[in-house]
């Protein structure tokens, strides 16, 4: 099926249950790459107060023009695909 995204899940933490396809990742999320382990990234989601505006776009989801309190989380692959796996201590 040329053209269809899998979605990946969101687990843990304020945005359990979220699904987004890898552009939307890119999009709303902060991706950070892990230097010297290839393969390893966390994605820093903002804070769920600012979604909506988000996904409006009355809001910019630049990391340095929303306030603190982003979710950090972990990209997994599972059988069922990719998930991001909220890192210990998050909300």
């Amino acid at each position: 099926m040329a053209g269809v995204q899998m979605k990946a899940r969101f687990v843990g933490g304020a945005y359990d249950g979220l699904e987004l396809d890898h552009d939307e990742v890119n999009r709303y999320g902060d991706p950070w790459w892990v230097p010297g382990e290839p393969g390893r990234l966390y994605v820093f989601m903002p804070p769920p107060d600012q979604w909506d505006g988000i996904l409006a776009g009355t809001i910019s989801p630049a990391r340095e023009e929303l306030p603190n309190g982003r979710h950090a989380y972990e990209r997994v692959v599972t059988p069922g695909g990719v998930a991001y796996r909220v890192v210990s201590g998050g909300s």
